[in-house]
């Protein structure tokens, strides 16, 4: 059986990477928001229910950090909330959210943004 320990990890100046969705990923999300992460990324994916607390969470960091949205696939024929990513979608648009057409183009952002 395997024992799992908390830690505990000061992670103010460390890149982090957070891959996957849901609730449990928007959580840790904002913990990583709260401990220093300095910006936060939304892929093209999907949004169902399960995941809409990503949308969310994006909104939280853009209220303090800049947010990168890619955007290659129009956000109408991912969202299957019956238009509510849309308008989460929307004002993250409207609110300041960096708006990128591929994955290829999120690097050279960050790097520019971390310099």
């Amino acid at each position: 059986m395997k024992t799992y320990v908390p830690l505990f990890l000061d992670l103010r100046r460390n890149k982090i990477l957070v891959v996957g969705g849901g609730g449990v990923a928007a959580r840790r999300v904002q913990t990583l928001l709260h401990s220093g992460a300095e910006i936060f990324v939304l892929t093209n994916v999907p949004f169902g229910y399960g995941n809409l607390k990503n949308l969310e969470a994006a909104e939280f960091a853009l209220e303090n950090k800049p947010v990168l949205l890619i955007d290659e696939t129009p956000i109408e024929q991912r969202d299957f909330t019956q238009g509510e990513a849309k308008k989460i979608y929307t004002r993250l648009k409207n609110n300041g959210a960096i708006v990128l057409h591929s994955p290829e183009e999120v690097l050279p952002i960050i790097e520019k943004m971390v310099r």
